[in-house]
């Protein structure tokens, strides 16, 4: 075994015990990098040392937190991270879904009774629509 060999062996079991990159480290990188583009914009006026310190904060914790050995705190934050962003991405996943979806001649209708969303056709009128969750039928204007 050579010792380019060797060195690569070690470098792998190393690199097996980091924790690596997960979603609240990505996110902090794409901060790290909004806080520099905010801080080349307003250097001039004196706050951009301000937020280039901050991104270089952000980047500093990254680092740590990627080459960190204690795998069950980093999951426990990416968890965390993971569910406190949970709602914000449904919502903008909806909202691209009803988009698209609202151009292929369908209206996006709530319930009443239990604020449910159905998807009807457009144009039609009014109608009964029965809601796929919760059963009750409403009338509506489409």
């Amino acid at each position: 075994m050579s010792k380019h060999d060797d060195l690569k062996d070690k470098l792998q079991k190393l690199r097996s015990k980091w924790y690596g990159t997960d979603a609240l480290g990505m996110f902090l990188l794409f901060l790290c990098v909004l806080l520099q583009v905010v801080a080349a914009v307003t250097f001039q006026f004196g706050i951009g040392q301000v937020f280039s310190f901050l991104s270089l904060v952000i980047l500093i914790l990254q680092i740590f937190r990627t080459f960190s050995t204690n795998k069950g705190t980093r999951l426990k934050e990416n968890n965390k991270f993971l569910e406190l962003t949970a709602k914000p991405s449904k919502w903008f996943h909806d909202q691209q879904y009803y988009h698209r979806e609202g151009k292929k001649g369908y209206v996006f209708l709530v319930c009443p009774s239990c604020k449910g969303i159905c998807r009807v056709p457009k144009n039609k009128g009014k109608i009964k629509i029965t809601c796929p969750h919760c059963g009750k039928v409403f009338v509506k204007k489409t």
